[in-house]
């Protein structure tokens, strides 16, 4: 798996069902493990980790120009 193509769902229903999934599995194992400190603390680390890497692609598709034409 090429990881360009991670984002590049082949129909909408796809992206939908991913979506489901993951929700689900993230909510029951949320549910489960509720009262456990260090699952609520990791949680919180991938919550911020996830934020703060929100700006990678862009500065990844800059590298890639050798450009910081259109930045946003």
């Amino acid at each position: 798996m090429n990881i360009d193509d991670f984002w590049k769902w082949t129909d909408f229903s796809s992206y939908v069902q991913f979506m489901v999934l993951f929700t689900l599995l993230a909510s029951v194992t949320t549910v489960v493990f509720i009262r456990s400190t260090y699952y609520v603390e990791l949680l919180g680390l991938f919550a911020v980790m996830t934020e703060a890497m929100l700006g990678v692609p862009q500065f990844y598709q800059n590298y890639r120009n050798q450009s910081t034409e259109g930045m946003r």
